[in-house]
């Protein structure tokens, strides 16, 4: 076709970065989703077994103020990670954002709890490290320790990706340890987390609401 006959002039922009372009875009995707997954959750009526195992804690009724908030932070924090590593992994390109991207809104994606902003420090200024270590277990690992609320735990968010065969879906676990001050485990193995002081998070469950209802109604 001849655009100079019809007055028109179609010009090819090539991106300067592909992931950058891809960030981007979910990070305006992020804040649209961000309501909606975390209303889903909190009215989620999962059907799981009521028993909770001495090597887990319920989200529920076993965190302190400031854990809850952390946990529900990661968990959110956890989905658009993964969203993020899926685009740029279907684009050939794929990437953990860092804690860097996540700390800091107008340079990265900037979410909570990593972003250093006034709910960071609420939340104990928690000092966040990236560990792709575990990729060899097909894990991806946010290591959060050193809060400075007093009784505050430290923090795993521990993301099995299925592209490393870890799991046939996305996930996000959050695992929590009752000294602040520890340092990363060695491995994320089950078992390793429990012997060395783990617990795992259970999510907030539908019978959880229902018992909040009737307090609160």
């Amino acid at each position: 076709m001849n655009h100079a006959a019809t007055g028109s002039l179609t010009t090819m922009v090539r991106p300067a970065s592909a992931r950058l372009e891809t960030l981007c875009i979910l990070c305006v995707t992020a804040v649209l989703v961000a309501g909606t997954v975390a209303l889903a959750r909190t009215h989620a009526q999962a059907q799981q077994d009521s028993f909770i195992a001495d090597w887990q804690v319920s989200a529920f009724s076993g965190l302190s103020a400031v854990d809850q908030a952390n946990y529900n932070a990661l968990m959110l924090a956890g989905d658009i990670i993964q969203l993020t590593y899926d685009s740029a992994y279907r684009m050939g390109e794929p990437h953990w954002l860092t804690v860097e991207e996540l700390s800091v809104l107008d340079e990265g994606i900037g979410l909570a709890p990593f972003m250093r902003d006034v709910s960071w420090k609420q939340g104990g200024e928690v000092q966040w490290h990236l560990i792709t270590s575990y990729l060899i277990d097909g894990s991806t690992v946010y290591f959060g320790n050193h809060g400075k609320v007093p009784g505050q735990s430290a923090y795993l968010l521990v993301i099995a990706h299925l592209h490393k065969g870890a799991s046939y879906k996305n996930q996000s676990i959050v695992w929590i340890h009752r000294n602040p001050d520890v340092e990363p485990p060695k491995t994320v193995n089950i078992d390793s987390l429990v012997r060395n002081g783990w617990k795992q998070v259970v999510p907030y469950r539908g019978e959880d609401e229902v018992k909040r209802l009737r307090v609160t109604g």
